[in-house]
């Protein structure tokens, strides 16, 4: 299952600023609640990065950006088979049709 959120509005970028901050302090370790964490800046947009939901059950990778006044987010289930960046890949040209 695919999961896509937008927000748009001229807090769009604080937005974006305090999501980064909230997924790149979370403790990788911490496994007892579904939560997704910083994985890497990537390009899209105005600004970009990726993320990992490490779950045994449903793991996924996403990406937010921002596009102006907007925030998109999208994750997708992890494909075993693919490396990080190719996951995080399918989901920025998910969010790219979203902007």
């Amino acid at each position: 299952m695919v999961y896509a959120r937008t927000q748009t509005g001229s807090d769009a970028t604080a937005v974006f600023r305090r999501e980064r901050e909230i997924a790149l302090n979370r403790d990788v370790q911490d496994a007892r609640t579904l939560r997704t964490f910083f994985l890497s800046d990537t390009w899209l947009g105005d600004e970009a990065f990726c993320t990992v939901t490490k779950d045994a059950d449903d793991p996924a990778h996403g990406v937010l950006g921002r596009f102006g006044d907007k925030a998109v987010y999208v994750d997708v289930p992890t494909r075993g088979n693919l490396t990080d960046g190719e996951n995080c890949g399918r989901a920025r040209r998910l969010a790219n049709e979203l902007r």
